[in-house]
């Protein structure tokens, strides 16, 4: 892996944008040089000029339900294609698609949430529905 490229080694795709006070964030899939998919941030204040946010990725699934990273001899994992949702309290709930741990059945994936107060630092739910892949 490019030394300062990290999960964005590939590429970025799935962009969505949500406005708070003003100031505009993105979450995007960035897909690293192995396979791997994760949600990171950017910002901006016009939506031309973005900043990465240097704390990427912002949202990565838990091994006890997601294929991912680290489980047995896989490489790769998804954690993809955000959508931010402002809930009536005034917080955020990203939505995502994981496949599941294999551990369960090797053909399902999940739409998955996460929750915040600042759009920046996120709290994984886990999956909220599953299907066959």
């Amino acid at each position: 892996m490019h030394p300062g490229y990290g999960p964005e080694w590939e590429h970025v795709y799935a962009p969505n944008v949500i406005k708070r006070d003003g100031i505009y964030y993105m979450l995007y899939t960035a897909l690293s040089e192995d396979g791997t998919n994760r949600l990171c941030l950017a910002i901006s204040t016009d939506l031309f000029d973005w900043n990465r946010y240097e704390g990427n990725p912002v949202i990565t699934p838990s091994l006890n339900w997601a294929r991912w990273v680290g489980y047995g001899d896989e490489k790769g994992g998804n954690c993809r294609d955000p959508h931010i949702l402002q809930l009536e309290d005034g917080s955020y709930v990203a939505y995502w698609v994981a496949e599941m741990n294999p551990k369960f059945r090797s053909d399902l994936t999940c739409v998955a949430a996460s929750v915040s107060q600042d759009l920046i630092h996120w709290q994984e739910v886990g999956s909220v529905f599953i299907i066959e892949a």
